[in-house]
């Protein structure tokens, strides 16, 4: 099962990762072909297969020989992983409950992708999962639709973007993390989605400090998604009682 978790995950954060840069370039993500981003050759199914097609090809195109990016095998092995955490939470008895885990584990991936690339969020996309989430909830009877913790949520880091931009004249963060953060609340309890906008602030402080001291400069623009998601992970993982809650 966990082989499968992974494969399942390296294939779902391959695609997601041909959306976000598509979407990025306002290209057609469903009729359009994948191809080199340097010599435009349209790419064959061996050249597209995840994680082993970029080691096979050691990071070269196939075709005009210029290196392939990193970010392509890095993106599905973190998405694979991802799958495989979401595995290791599901209860192992509803089928639909770990396909639910797998499509929030989907969502926090591809939040993460567009807001690092270009600090943008799609509502359009948050309203679809979330939807499908509900589906998936009341046809299956899995008893996680928490729709109280998207309030609180929504109040939550809505209070904070509001009193920082009345304090400070500038976004603290931007209303895309708002938007994430409610519709991710939808899968957990109300003192859950607590604990990850509180933690979201201390896994963002300390990864950004560490930033400060590397770079030594003030970083302008924060994709706060990731933060998010990391404490997500770290909630899931742990338990609230593990934090003291």
């Amino acid at each position: 099962m966990w082989i499968w978790s992974f494969v399942v995950g390296c294939c779902i954060g391959s695609f997601l990762n041909v959306v976000a840069l598509r979407l990025q370039k306002e290209e057609n993500f469903i009729r359009g072909y994948s191809h080199c981003v340097e010599c435009l050759h349209e790419l064959r199914w061996i050249d597209l297969i995840p994680v082993l097609s970029w080691m096979w090809l050691r990071g070269k195109c196939r075709y005009c020989g210029r290196n392939i990016s990193p970010r392509y095998w890095m993106i599905e092995v973190v998405s694979g992983l991802m799958f495989i955490l979401m595995t290791g939470i599901w209860n192992g008895r509803e089928w639909m409950g770990l396909l639910d885990l797998w499509l929030l584990a989907s969502l926090a991936v591809f939040c993460s992708l567009t807001d690092l690339q270009e600090q943008v969020i799609y509502p359009k996309g948050l309203v679809i999962i979330g939807l499908l989430h509900i589906v998936i909830g009341i046809s299956c009877l899995l008893g996680n639709i928490h729709l109280e913790s998207v309030l609180v949520a929504g109040a939550f880091y809505g209070g904070i973007y509001t009193v920082g931009y009345l304090l400070w004249k500038e976004e603290v963060f931007g209303l895309g993390d708002c938007y994430y953060l409610a519709t991710v609340a939808l899968w957990y309890p109300i003192k859950e989605i607590i604990l990850i906008g509180l933690l979201s602030f201390v896994v963002g402080g300390g990864i950004l400090g560490l930033l400060l001291i590397v770079k030594k400069e003030r970083i302008e623009r924060v994709a706060f998604v990731p933060f998010i998601v990391i404490a997500q992970l770290l909630v899931m993982s742990l338990g609230v009682e593990w934090f003291g809650w």
